[in-house]
Parts: structure tokens; sequence; C-alpha cells
């Protein structure tokens, strides 16, 4: 794997070890006035070298953590600002960031800008390296101005992502640039995305692993690089739905592109992707939702895209039962279950599947036009036995965690019944029914 090394040019151990002990004495300050919970467990520090820092931004919720047990890399959610300080002092950008899961992890990367994003970092330390208190130090001398173009024409004008990559190609992190000319990064292997939606049909580009370094930062994106892409909605419910945008995945994250709806085509870059959610605005029943389609639920199929290409989406949904194994056919008559404890969704989850296997999710639009993301569907699951009828009301965050426990209580559960999952919130979604016979284990 190869990345900018903390000290880029060559000095004696001397020098090195003078320069520790001063780095030392500067954290011992800037901390001094700081109290650290008890849960943490350890903490990084960086010095960030620059004459010409003017503003930063370390971005906490792109932080990324290298498991130790499934060695893929996490986005960590619980990094808040509070646990990031930084304090500038002449020449120099010091950086502490409070870990809490060093036990977990066995690396961490974490992404900042450096004045609005002319440097574009991702600072690296390992556990061991926090747990020994060392201090990793990034010089803005030794960043590299990329330069990307399309056929002759920089795209300096335009936004997109810089995603750092594994040896194998894999994203590690990643960090969003604006329209801010020059951008320097660190060597590496990255790849960079562009979307550029001002032009009669849109374009969204990524760069092939590269090898960025002095002498190696250029690419240019060619015509015959991208395909055309065609949305197709296969349309059988009575709602007017308007395209609003597109997601190519080709990594772990990325940003979407804005779509015209009566042009529903644009320029996608050669490659392999993980999936293609496209997103249509929809009224029901008087109330305004932002719908979701995944190309591809289940992200283990990847789409090779090589030629242009019509994807075909449908909004004929319903509750499913999507199972993650093979231990029961989700299509059988009659379900056996043996534990009133067990959940409805024992080995697998309910999802929203219409008919082309594609996953779905509405979330709801607020009066002002922005999105309400606190909102969740709805569901209304009935249980029906010979002598009873049980009804609960959950959202859709809580629906593959219900027990038949907490739908009938303490009572009695035996025999065979009907369960139902409905939406109504939203008619048009088709209801889950599936038969289940309870019987107890002494009994098998």
């Amino acid at each position: 794997m190869k990345f900018t090394p903390y000290f880029s040019k060559k000095v004696t151990q001397e020098a090195v070890n003078t320069r520790l002990e001063q780095l030392q004495e500067v954290f011992e300050k800037f901390k001094s006035s700081k109290r650290t919970s008890t849960e943490t467990e350890g903490i990084t520090n960086f010095v960030i070298k620059g004459d010409a820092i003017k503003s930063w931004n370390i971005e906490t919720n792109k932080i990324r953590g290298k498991g130790k047990r499934s060695n893929f890399w996490d986005r960590l959610h619980h990094i808040e600002e509070n646990l990031v300080q930084a304090n500038q002092e002449e020449g120099r950008l010091i950086v502490e960031i409070k870990f809490d899961e060093l036990h977990k992890y066995e690396e961490f990367v974490i992404p900042a800008r450096i004045n609005d994003g002319e440097y574009q970092v991702f600072l690296r330390i390992t556990s061991e390296e926090i747990k020994q208190g060392q201090i990793k130090e990034v010089s803005l001398e030794d960043f590299v101005a990329i330069d990307v173009s399309m056929e002759g024409k920089t795209l300096q004008e335009y936004r997109g992502n810089i995603y750092l990559l594994d040896e194998n190609g894999e994203d590690i992190a990643n960090i969003w640039f604006g329209r801010n000319g020059e951008m320097k990064i660190q060597s590496g292997k990255y790849s960079i995305c562009y979307w550029i939606e001002e032009k009669e049909v849109p374009y969204y580009m990524y760069t092939p692993a590269i090898d960025v370094g002095i002498g190696n930062n250029k690419f240019e994106f060619r015509q015959e690089d991208v395909v055309k892409i065609e949305l197709q909605l296969s349309q059988k419910n009575p709602y007017n739905y308007v395209l609003k945008s597109v997601v190519p995945i080709k990594y772990s994250t990325t940003t979407s592109l804005n779509l015209n709806n009566e042009n529903p085509v644009f320029y996608l870059s050669k490659g392999i992707y993980r999936n293609m959610i496209v997103s249509y605005m929809v009224e029901i029943e008087e109330n305004k939702y932002e719908l979701d389609i995944h190309t591809n639920y289940t992200g283990q199929e990847k789409i090779d895209i090589k030629e242009d290409r019509k994807f075909e989406y449908s909004d004929d949904f319903k509750i499913d039962l999507v199972r993650w194994n093979n231990i029961e056919d989700p299509d059988q008559e009659v379900i056996t279950i043996y534990d009133k404890q067990q959940p409805l969704s024992q080995n697998g989850s309910y999802e929203l599947m219409n008919d082309l296997g594609q996953r779905g999710r509405f979330y709801k639009i607020n009066v002002d036009e922005s999105m309400d993301y606190s909102y969740q569907l709805k569901y209304v699951v009935q249980l029906k036995t010979n002598d009873n009828e049980y009804t609960k009301e959950v959202i859709q965050e809580d629906l593959n965690r219900l027990t038949f426990e907490d739908i009938v209580g303490e009572d009695l559960l035996e025999g065979e019944f009907t369960l139902e999952i409905s939406a109504p919130e939203i008619p048009t979604i088709k209801p889950y029914v599936q038969k289940i016979k309870f019987e107890k284990e002494d009994q098998v």
C-alpha cells in the first residue's frame, strides 16, 4: 500500500528525537486544561504543518475505523465534535481526537479539509500508535496538486468526492470537495469522482484507481470512457411520479445526481458498481414522499457497466420477508415456530420489495419541501387465531425486532393462525400474509 510518509525528508535520528520531544511538550501544554472522559481509551495526536493554514474542518462524520475482526472499514457515528480539539499555532495545526473504542479497531482514518478544500487530508493512525502516545506529523508542503480534465478542459469548477483506496482498490474513506479551484492531496491510491449537472445530459464520472504522487498527478476523461444510462419507471399505480435524482454507488458512499424528469438520461463511467438508487417525488393521499428504489437490494451481485444501458424500475410494491439464509423457504404455505419470544422476522427482515425484486423506501416531505428525516413508515401487524385477533402498530425501525409475545402478551399461542402486516398509510403497498403454526418444542 502506498501512502505519504509522515516524515518525508531525510533527517538524522537525533533530529527526529528532538522534534518528537518538542511536539510532546506542545501537546502536554495543549491538554493540560482539558479533562478526559473515563470512557476515553486513547487520544490521537496530529500536527499538520503549513504556513498558509487559514481554516480547517475535521470531518467527524466521515471518520473510519478498520475492524480487528471484520477487517472492514466502518464509519464511526459516535465521534462527536466535542471529542475533537484543534488549535492553531504559528506554522502548524494541532489536532487531538478522543476515541473510546480502540479495542474494536486496529486503524483509523480521519478526513479533514484545510483552507476550504484547498488541501484534502487523510490522517491515519493505528490503535497501537494511539496507545503508545505517538504524534503523527503531516506537512502540507508534501501535497500534490491534482489535475483532472475532460477532453482537455479542466474540471476544477465542478464538485465531487475523493476516495482513499487500499491495495485492492476498495475504498477506505472519502471526502467531498466543492468548486474551489486547485486542489492538493497526499500521495497515495485514490479514485476521484465528479458529477456535472450543468450539461443538457449530466455526467457522473469516476477515475480508475490512481497512484497519485509527484510526477503522477494528471488524469483526463474521454467521451469513450462513459456510457449513456436511461432510467424508466414501469408504473402500475395512479400517481404522478417525478424523477428527482440517481445515485450510482461504486464505493460505500457517494452523492446523488439531480436529473430532468423529461429527459431521464445521464452519462456514467464504465466500471463495476454496487448499486443504482433512483429517487422519485410522489404525492399519495395528500402527503408528499420521496420514493427511493434500489436496483441491487443485497449488494452481493455487482453491476457491470460497459455499454449504453436502460434501467427499469417499478412502483408495484409489497411487504415481503427477505431471508438471510435458506433455513426456511419464505414461500412455503405454513411456517412452524416453537417460541413466543421469536421475532416475526426470524432469519430475515421485512422489506418493501417490488415485482422486479428491487427494494424501496418512502421518505416523507415537509410542507417547505424539506425531507422529514425523523419519519418512519408505520406498519399494522395483525395476528388472527380462531378465537382472537391481535393488532399492534409499529414504526419501520421496530418491525424487525417485534416478537410474537409482543403481540399476544401473556395469552397462549397454539395451533395455526394468520399473520398479516400492512402499511395503510400507502394503500398501494400489498400486505404480507402468512399462515403460521405454533408447536411446543416437546411436541416436536
